[in-house]
């Protein structure tokens, strides 16, 4: 009786969802053309895992359903993410020479020690449900590939919706790809880029002495960068050259503080530039390597996005 209630329930929230088949599949799920036919960026954190996104892949459809293209990998101690991006605390478009192919073939070392997926993550915001499923068959298994099994579902069980269960990784993940509103507005900050990692703590609460252990450490030093609303304005009639505002926030860095920046791209000639709300016309330069800060930002703001990203006349307050 309690099944037939959560599959009523389930089908009343997301609509006419046909259930997922849950065959055997091998396990752990690997797929490693599907990795390299990928661009991978940080996207969560948890004690014993990083979790990497396609940003090309982010979708979204009418009533708060986003999917992307999803991997996890073991996280060993306080190594940085091996993606780089670029300091836009000197707000400018530099040149940049890492060498893609070196930094997908060290990335790929730890891809093959234990990662999951690829996979499809799909999320419906509204309701905080999340559905994991193999891109070759549409097969879901939620407890290799969600990372943990939710109490009211067993192994193999069709119906593949589940809840996002508290304190966990995926729960952050919802929180970036659905937005973190903001205090006292009806707007939200969404996700775009993170440089650096959060330290772990596992077991206790951050003190002040944790805090000034972060600050002495570059290799915690995270930074997030945010994109206002998901909103872009577009500054030409053929909506080729267009802005969007960044919010830049250094989580430990010491004597640095929480700045907006604006974004401004052309798509047709691929160039960009991030810039200060007041500064001269940026000069736009080229974009360099899709998977650092200024390439996703990007594609955030000239990609295929669906309904994820909107075209406003101004940017909401």
């Amino acid at each position: 009786m309690r099944l037939i209630i959560l599959s009523i329930s389930l089908a009343l929230l997301f609509g006419c969802t046909s259930p997922r088949p849950s065959p055997k599949v091998q396990k752990p799920y690997r797929n490693l053309e599907a990795y390299k036919s990928g661009e991978w960026i940080l996207l969560a954190e948890s004690k014993s895992k990083n979790w990497y996104y396609d940003p090309k892949t982010l979708n979204a459809e009418e009533g708060g359903i986003v999917h992307f293209s999803l991997f996890w990998a073991p996280r060993t101690g306080a190594k940085p993410t091996l993606i780089k991006g670029v300091d836009p605390t000197i707000p400018a478009n530099p040149t940049e020479n890492s060498n893609a192919d070196d930094e997908k073939a060290e990335f790929s070392e730890e891809f093959n020690t234990g990662a999951v997926g690829p996979y499809i993550q799909t999320i419906h915001c509204p309701g905080l449900h999340q559905l994991s499923e193999i891109p070759e068959n549409g097969v879901c298994d939620v407890s290799h590939l969600g990372g943990y099994i939710p109490p009211n579902l067993k192994q193999g069980d069709p119906e593949c919706w589940v809840p996002i269960k508290p304190k966990t990784a995926m729960l952050v993940i919802a929180g970036r790809v659905c937005g973190r509103p903001l205090p006292l507005q009806k707007t939200k900050n969404y996700f775009l880029y993170q440089e650096g990692q959060i330290p772990v703590l596992t077991g206790k609460q951050m003190t002040p002495s944790d805090s000034n252990k972060i600050n002495s450490d570059p290799l915690n030093e995270a930074v997030f960068y945010e994109v206002f609303n998901n909103e872009y304005i577009s500054l030409d009639s053929k909506n080729s050259v267009r802005e969007m505002r960044v919010l830049y926030e250094p989580l430990a860095k010491k004597g640095m503080r929480t700045e907006d920046l604006l974004f401004k791209a052309n798509c047709q000639s691929r160039t960009a530039a991030f810039y200060r709300p007041g500064a001269a016309n940026p000069d736009l330069k080229p974009v360099g390597s899709p998977t650092s800060l200024t390439g996703v930002a990007f594609d955030r703001i000239c990609g295929s996005h669906d309904n994820y990203m909107k075209q406003v006349k101004k940017y909401s307050n």
